[in-house]
């Protein structure tokens, strides 16, 4: 897309100095053109991703740092103002990106190019504002996040391509102020709206969480009732976290040891919390328990006959289906201790205080204690 292209007006002074700051980058030698000389796809990459070359991430770093500097001439100094034009461009950039927008309808190096022009735009503006916070910053990035997790979401909407939740993060995490801390706080707590399962921002946030909860975790902000309801606006990361240790996904491994070993503390806190307290009404709490990915000795079995028994089920249902009972059939999928060998006669014992009902009701579920089962329900 050619500079001279018409734009909607836009109240933000730098951008058209941004606009021309962003067509120079074409004139530094390899740095956006692949060799044929077309645009490339994802020029950021080039410039700045991990797969870069050292050449051309010290021309990008170069074009950036001049950028910064004409932008603060634009406004002649004025810091403040710089971030709050910038910070408007970044977070509502309905004004401005469609333009930009990746249009099939275009020739393609055109098209390429217009994207890739939109992405650096983005990208000097979330610079500056990462370098220079400010509570107008955070009050923007705010109401960025609830239009991501309240609005209709990216995959209908191509403005909310950019800035993601994770770009959101990026600038939010490294900000030491107490309010940066306020935001992910409530952000933890859903305040700001639930990231839905199968939306583009479920999978950026559960990536995300545990360095979110890190940083809770050493301003004293992350403790178990908070914990607890991070499970329950986020499910997803309590599948990942009631793993085994040795299995957690790798965002997770590269945690301090002690942070990861608190937060297997809260999983199986939790994980039995949910089990002891499972109701025939609470179809959050039942959803939250089928989220755990692995269990492990006859307790949860155990679990799950009493309440069998104690609601008076004739059967329980299928594990997919939303029916809160659903959740005792999770418990009965328990797998046997694999470190240590389960006393059999005694947890046959045990399973025979329960009615032969009950059990009959569980004995399709529990795979790996059917034998026991069965045992328990043959006459003394």
């Amino acid at each position: 897309m050619a500079s001279s292209e018409k734009m909607p007006p836009v109240d933000a002074p730098i951008f058209d100095k941004l606009r021309q700051l962003v067509d120079k980058i074409w004139e530094i030698e390899g740095l956006c053109l692949d060799p044929q000389g077309r645009p490339r796809s994802y020029p950021l990459y080039s410039l700045f991703g991990p797969l870069a070359a050292p050449d051309q991430q010290s021309k990008g770093r170069e074009w950036l740092s001049q950028t910064l500097v004409e932008l603060q001439e634009t406004v002649e100094g004025n810091l403040g103002q710089l971030s709050r034009q910038a910070a408007l461009l970044y977070f509502r950039p309905f004004a401005w990106l469609k333009p930009f927008n990746f249009d099939l309808s275009r020739p393609e190096s055109e098209r390429f190019r217009a994207a890739a022009q939109g992405d650096i735009m983005q990208l000097v503006l979330a610079e500056w504002i990462r370098l220079h916070p400010s509570a107008v910053n955070r009050a923007l990035l705010t109401e960025r996040i609830e239009t991501l997790l309240r609005g209709p979401g990216a995959k209908w909407n191509p403005d909310l391509y950019r800035p993601t939740l994770v770009d959101c993060l990026n600038i939010l995490l490294p900000d030491r102020d107490e309010e940066a801390i306020a935001i992910l706080v409530q952000l933890t707590a859903g305040e700001y709206g639930r990231a839905r399962r199968g939306s583009l921002e479920e999978p950026e946030l559960r990536s995300r969480a545990p360095v979110v909860y890190l940083r809770l975790w050493e301003a004293g902000k992350f403790d178990y009732a908070s914990f607890r309801q991070a499970m329950f606006n986020l499910p997803g990361v309590f599948h990942d976290l009631s793993r085994p240790l040795e299995s957690n996904p790798a965002f997770y491994r590269t945690l301090p040891a002690s942070f990861q070993i608190e937060l297997q503390s809260f999983a199986h806190k939790l994980t039995t919390d949910l089990a002891e307290h499972l109701t025939t009404d609470d179809r959050e709490a039942a959803a939250l328990l089928k989220q755990v990915a692995y269990l492990e000795g006859a307790t949860w079995l155990f679990l799950a006959c009493s309440y069998v028994e104690e609601k008076g089920l004739a059967k329980l249902p299928d594990l997919r289906r939303p029916d809160p009972a659903s959740a005792a059939t999770r418990l009965c999928q328990t797998h046997h201790f694999h470190h240590l060998d389960e006393d059999a006669a005694q947890t046959v014992d045990f399973l025979r205080h329960y009615k032969p009902a009950t059990l009959q009701a569980v004995l399709p579920h529990a795979l790996h204690y059917r034998n026991w089962i069965q045992q328990a329900l043959e006459p003394d």
